[in-house]
């Protein structure tokens, strides 16, 4: 990244957001459902070594498998083949080099029909169905949606018959799609998804992009004497081939498939990228233990892993080489910036609000902090994201703009680490030298150099005034009493102002900024959003997303918000009415009037939709959490609990009894529906999913962990998968619906405290919290474990810092048991942690010539 790049974003612009290096490999594998499970597995066995070799390269390995753990391929919603294409698009948007790979046969395999329909196209397929109870079925189960822009029609929810209506169905819409094309009324491209398989529609999005040979490849296995076992439907082999009811080919489908192979992966591959496989029929088909087949399995397996490397090595051939990711405060500045960004693209309304704290910013002369405060839901943080982006707008290189969205990032909870990058930031923005050691890394120290570095920037005209933002100051962790506000500066100088946001109701912080500003021309409150401004904003969000709602929808909304207006409760309002067709019946009993009733409501249609256990311990997981968990570690989290596995193999038994885990789809189905109450942030180098806003994870706390026994439990589970416990241990599992108990593995990675080429962050940070949270009971292997452990201690030190793991022996502290023996030799610990950073501190500052800080 060059260094003027550098520097505007330091500055606060935002026209130029650079997306963060990539350190993901995320592939999704493709393949047709039943004939290919022995090979996805050996494929699956591959992800140890890769993830290894990944871990030298400083990356991540992640292998999608939607098909893995899952029934058949029909969801009551109609939604896999949706999610299949989100996760595939994913894997585009996060994976450094390979990102999909296909595993083809002689099956063609599940063509489903169109979830939704065109209504204009829809009219056309209608002309060509002649028999009336055809008319009839395609009627009854389409259902037209005229909320949706352009009008749609909708096929619905599945039932106990679905399998021989879908059957029906499909031959119908088929046989209609195909004479309508001859009737020049569908273009080809039009009737393709009446009769394209799941597998072709993955491969078609994956190798659609520019250059898909650097980022696809996959295998074309051959079973040469295949053709010779057919006509007996009650033969293996017809699950390996698409068979019509006498166990003979499907010629159409055949046709299709040959297409696919021959035409369009010929055309978007080259050879290097296909690799094809031929081996023999043996009973009772491919599988594991068959002897013949493991030169074919070794041989599958190797391939993977040779061309994911060449891919892999090439990728980072190509990267752009930056320092970004070696440098801790760019990659927080840039996290803010990109956090500002989102949130203004989002939020509409609260001009008038935007304008008078633009109005107050005061850089002539000297002036004391502006506070913005509301309640929770009234969207103070948007409000300062937009705030930040029209200063800088409109002063441009006149003013420097410094924003930290507080609790956003693992380095913006703790105050004195906030206080540690503001200096930082300043420092280089002014071209000058970082504080000594012991002011930098004491919080005491800190808060005192703060208004001198302002004085100094105050005369520093010529490089530009300096405006700081710190929203959300109620998001901060307790430590150093951050809630009082003592680290306020009373008095802004000239050329620098500060804003802050916080709760008004909240933990004491706005009764002490009254108190230390003493001033109300400070305070700036947010206002309820007019009616007029909230049917605005909901007519240009639904717009946004092609969707509108009925006159009698659109009543029964405006009646609601109006006895909540507030941003939060508008968009919960619209992400439910975004989700009625024209054909829903609503009432204004199914809608909320509070923002914390909304999001109740919202956390029971998901329990009904997925079940209560599913539902709950995800969202508890994520509430426990320390500052978030990946998607992956959210997935590896529920697959060590017993009561969300039970819960998800109460119909059907696991594919294999050795190996369980949360399949893909599930978690996919559960994210999808979560998605409008998930955001990303960085922890720990890691990109990490919160609950969208605190009145979420106030809500999710009262309902999913509030109960002691609750909390404890989530806590244990979290610590068991951050110490790698069951990395390498079976794990005991009862179904009791199946009335089985199983000893498998779970399929999660191991924790050590170092990979190849970087320390493992997230388990030096999550483990300890995790397990004082875990109850008193859990202390003892707190002690022995992390506080005992001196390879712990040093790892944590050299990854972090001494205050760092001073501020977590505190925080442990606090759980511990006054009349513990373990107490006073934590609190021993820490004291001579304490004492260390001090003598440290001191023999820095004997040293005369303090370095410059001049990176940029």
């Amino acid at each position: 990244m060059a260094v003027d790049v550098k520097r505007q974003l330091l500055k606060g612009s935002l026209t130029a957001v650079p997306k963060l290096p990539s350190k993901v490999i995320r592939i999704f594998m493709s393949s047709t459902f039943g004939d290919m499970s022995a090979e996805r597995n050996v494929i699956g066995e591959a992800e140890p070594e890769l993830s290894q070799w990944c871990r030298k390269q400083g990356l991540d390995f992640q292998l999608v498998d939607m098909r893995w753990g899952v029934k058949d391929e029909a969801t009551t919603d109609h939604m896999t083949t949706f999610l299949c294409l989100q996760e595939i698009k994913k894997c585009q948007d996060i994976s450094l080099g390979p990102n999909f790979m296909f595993l083809l046969g002689q099956r063609y395999g599940y063509r489903p029909i169109p979830a939704k329909i065109l209504s204009s196209e829809f009219q056309v397929l209608l002309e060509y169905i002649v028999e009336e109870s055809s008319l009839k079925l395609v009627n009854d189960w389409y259902l037209l949606d005229e909320n949706s822009i352009p009008s749609e029609h909708v096929l619905q929810s599945v039932t106990d018959d679905w399998h021989s209506v879908s059957s029906k169905l499909a031959v119908v819409l088929r046989t209609a799609a195909a004479e309508a094309v001859k009737a020049g009324k569908l273009t080809a491209e039009e009737k393709k998804k009446y009769f394209s398989s799941v597998t072709e529609q993955e491969i078609e999005a994956a190798l659609g992009v520019k250059d898909p040979e650097l980022h696809c490849f996959g295998f074309i296995r051959e079973i040469e004497d295949l053709y010779d076992h057919t006509g007996d439907k009650d033969s293996v082999s017809i699950t390996y081939f698409d068979a019509d009811e006498d166990g003979a080919p499907i010629e159409e489908v055949k046709f299709q498939l040959d297409e696919l192979k021959n035409c369009y992966l010929a055309s978007h591959l080259p050879e290097r990228n296909i690799i094809s496989l031929v081996t023999h029929w043996q009973e009772p088909g491919i599988v594991r233990d068959v002897h013949e087949y493991q030169s074919y399995f070794q041989t599958l397996k190797d391939n993977f892993i040779a061309n994911v490397k060449a891919l892999t090595v090439e990728a980072l051939k190509r990267q752009d080489p930056s320092d970004v990711a070696e440098d801790p405060l760019l990659l927080e500045v840039i996290h803010h910036a990109d956090f500002c960004l989102k949130r203004c693209a989002i939020f509409h309304g609260c001009d008038d609000t935007i304008q008078q704290i633009v109005d107050k910013v005061c850089m002539d002369t000297a002036s004391k902090p502006l506070v913005i405060h509301g309640p929770s839901g009234s969207g103070k943080t948007s409000v300062m994201a937009k705030v930040a982006a029209k200063i800088k707008a409109d002063m441009r290189e006149s003013v420097n703009v410094v924003i930290r969205f507080l609790g956003t990032s693992s380095s913006s909870s703790s105050i004195l680490q906030v206080f540690q990058s503001l200096v930082e930031q300043i420092c280089v923005l002014y071209d000058l030298p970082l504080p000594d050691h012991s002011t930098l890394n004491n919080y005491d120290n800190l808060i005192s150099y703060f208004p001198r570095l302002l004085k100094n920037v105050a005369n520093l005209v010529e490089r530009g005034s300096l405006l700081i933002l710190l929203d959300s100051i109620d998001q901060l962790e307790s430590t150093f009493r951050a809630y009082t506000c003592k680290w306020l500066p009373r008095v802004c100088p000239q050329n620098v102002q500060i804003i802050v946001s916080t709760i008004s109701d909240m933990l004491g912080v706005l009764e002490w900024l009254k108190e230390i500003l003493n001033e109300e021309s400070c305070f700036i409150g947010m206002k309820p959003l007019p009616e007029v401004t909230g049917i605005d904003i909901l007519h240009h969000s639904m717009k946004d997303v092609h969707r509108k709602v009925t006159v009698d929808q659109f009543n029964i909304l405006k009646n609601a918000f109006n006895k909540c207006p507030q941003p939060l409760f508008l968009k919960l309002l619209f992400d439910e009415a975004k989700r009625w067709k024209s054909y829903t019946v609503v009432s204004e009993e199914q809608l909320a009037v509070r923002v914390d009733e909304a999001i109740w409501k919202l956390f029971e249609r998901l329990e009904r939709q997925f079940g209560v256990t599913l539902v709950s311990h995800a969202l508890g997981y994520i509430t426990a959490s320390r500052n978030g968990l990946t998607s992956e570690e959210l997935l590896h989290v529920l697959s060590l609990d017993d009561e969300v596995l039970d819960e998800i193999y109460q119909y059907w038994p696991p594919p294999d009894p050795t190996e369980v885990a949360v399949p893909n789809l599930i978690w996919a189905r559960l994210k999808f529906e979560l998605e409008e109450y998930l955001v990303e942030r960085q922890a720990e180098g890691k990109t990490v999913l919160v609950l969208y806003h605190r009145q979420f994870t106030m809500a999710a706390t009262e309902r999913y962990i509030k109960d002691p026994v609750s909390f404890r439990s989530h806590h244990q589970v979290l610590a068991e998968f951050f110490s790698g416990k069951w990395a390498s241990e079976e794990k005991e599992l009862h179904l009791t619906q199946q009335d089985q108990t199983l000893n498998p593995f779970r399929k999660v990675p191991s924790q050590p405290l170092r990979f190849e080429s970087e320390y493992n962050r997230r388990k030096l940070r999550q483990l300890p919290y995790h397990m004082t949270l875990s109850g008193t009971e859990f202390h003892g292997d707190l002690c022995k474990y992390i506080y005992g452990n001196f390879d712990f201690l040093d790892t944590y030190i050299k990854a972090f810092s001494t205050q760092q793991l001073i501020e977590e022996i505190s925080f442990s502290l606090m759980s511990m048991d006054d009349s513990s023996n373990l107490k006073s030799q934590v609190m021993l610990l820490r004291d001579t942690l304490r004492y260390r950073t001090l003598q440290s501190g001191l023999n820095k500052n004997f040293q005369k010539d303090l370095p410059v800080n001049d990176h940029y």
